[in-house]
């Protein structure tokens, strides 16, 4: 029951936004904090219920499900579950969610119960992205969820751009993604009449497609579907020109709900359904290793020439995502963890960089950081937060962001140790890269007297949250390692052996 609630509780509470708007321009704001206060119980709730006594394994990882027919004849069901991988996304989400709610609090925004209709939509489709077990049903939310983004992205993209530009990224972002949902309907049809040809019966459902296809080209085709399609959306290169300008121009008070989890729902998707081809690795492997380290550079030299702070973010983003395609082809439980550690304190570490950008956003009206100049003493607070969470993203001894580097580093040297020393480089470009907008930004000689527009005590309490979470991640991995045991990619007994290295 727990699991229909985080899913309808959301979408129900996105309609009683768009209402109230009549009663008041608070309330809204209101209802969507409480929906997702509620949401966060939820999830607490089944975490103490069902997660505490529950011992995983292989075979069936997950400690609740639920199941509703809903088109019988082709056997596709209303199958919710969860496991390890679905709570730390779902949790993720309520998190930068509220995040997000909170931030944007004070704002104008202009049909702010439509808006918040919109945030709450999208957070219901994203906790059934990460809650379906039924292909068929996490294609449908997938494809929904882009309906309220687009939406979002024409009304509500950067204040101060013209309509038809915000239009445009948005039909691009539209184009991208319909591509993708195409690419990967085709993949999901194809394993399903496999199954059908096999046993005469109809099924979407992951537990029963969950098989070795014997047929290698037709294995290999939907290996490429399934792939290609989350590629679009990651971003990967070449598939990820849609990405910088709807990063740039996505509206700053819902950028942590856009950013920090869209892409998390691809990288999710690969981690939940390309196991249903257990000899995926076998599907030209050195092509997608290269790929993940061509990724990693292109993004940071790309990034090396803009000057929107935004942009930056978005081209180390794809940059980022290259690690992890190494770590995912690195045929090492060690390195599947790592992943599951840094989706976390990735996102955390690049929330506080969004807020930060969203203060100086506040002061100079641009996202151009050679328009800022000398605030070191301007701005208490911003200087020490910023070059905490750059040197989070940059992986920094104590952090979460160190751990999961760490371990996807480790894992991908142990079996492919040429490819995961060169990638590694691309952290000294990338440490010059951070370091050089932080000294441009907080140095030298500022053209500006007075900042009126200082951090609030909400900013402030927001990103020492931040900083707290991502240092007990650093200080105190084993918590999350031990909680993995129960995500049969990992073998735990493996990684728990390599910790006091990590620590010491």
């Amino acid at each position: 029951m727990i699991l229909f609630l985080l899913i309808f509780v959301p979408l129900i509470g996105a309609f009683f936004a768009w209402k109230s708007e009549k009663i008041g321009l608070k309330v809204p704001r209101f209802i969507a904090l409480f929906v997702l206060l509620i949401n966060f119980f939820l999830l607490i709730k089944l975490f103490y219920d069902k997660f505490l006594y529950f011992s995983g394994n292989a075979r069936f990882p997950f400690f609740d499900e639920i199941s509703i027919p809903w088109i019988k004849f082709f056997g596709i069901n209303f199958h919710l579950g969860i496991d390890v991988l679905s709570f730390l996304m779902i949790f993720l989400t309520i998190f930068l969610s509220l995040v997000s709610i909170l931030l944007s609090w004070n704002e104008n925004v202009k049909n702010i119960g439509c808006f918040y209709f919109l945030i709450l939509l999208i957070v219901s489709n994203i906790m059934g992205i990460f809650l379906s077990l039924d292909l068929f049903l996490f294609f449908t939310f997938l494809e929904i969820v882009c309906i309220p983004i687009y939406f979002l992205m024409i009304y509500w993209g950067r204040k101060h751009e013209d309509y038809k530009n915000c239009s445009r990224i948005a039909n691009e972002y539209l184009i991208y993604s319909q591509l993708s949902g195409c690419i990967l309907f085709i993949s999901i049809l194809g394993i399903a009449i496999h199954h059908y040809h096999l046993n005469y019966t109809w099924s979407f459902d992951f537990h029963i497609l969950h098989y070795p296809v014997k047929n290698l080209f037709l294995r290999n085709l939907l290996i490429c579907g399934f792939l290609v399609s989350f590629f679009i959306k990651m971003p990967i290169f070449p598939f990820h020109s849609w990405f910088p300008n709807f990063h740039k121009n996505t509206p700053i008070s819902g950028s942590f709900d856009l950013i920090g989890i869209l892409i998390k729902t691809s990288l999710y998707g690969i981690l939940r359904f390309i196991c249903m081809f257990p000899d995926y690795m076998s599907f030209i492997p050195e092509f997608f290793r290269c790929l993940g380290l061509f990724c990693i550079f292109y993004g940071i030299f790309i990034a090396f020439s803009q000057k929107n702070i935004k942009k930056i973010i978005a081209y180390t983003s794809i940059s980022h995502m290259g690690y992890i395609l190494i770590a995912i082809y690195s045929q090492s439980d060690i390195a599947i963890s790592g992943i599951l550690i840094q989706i976390l304190s990735y996102s955390l570490s690049t929330t506080g960089l969004i807020i930060l950008t969203r203060i100086l956003y506040r002061n100079f009206k641009t996202y151009n950081f050679q328009e800022m100049m000398g605030l070191w003493d301007k701005m208490p607070y911003v200087p020490g937060f910023f070059l905490f969470f750059i040197m989070s993203n940059l992986g920094i001894p104590g952090t979460g962001n160190f751990v999961g580097e760490y371990l996807m580093l480790l894992g991908g040297f142990e079996n492919f140790p040429i490819i995961t020393s060169v990638s590694m480089i691309g952290l000294i470009f990338l440490s010059v890269l951070f370091l050089g907008i932080f000294h441009k930004i907080f140095y030298g000689v500022s053209n500006v007297i007075y900042i009126k527009d200082q951090m609030s005590r909400l900013e402030f309490f927001i990103l020492s949250n931040l900083v707290v979470l991502l240092l007990l991640i650093g200080i105190f991995p084993n918590f999350l390692l031990q909680v993995f045991t129960c995500f049969h990619f990992i073998n735990i007994s493996r990684i728990i052996l390599i910790i006091p290295t990590i620590l010491r």
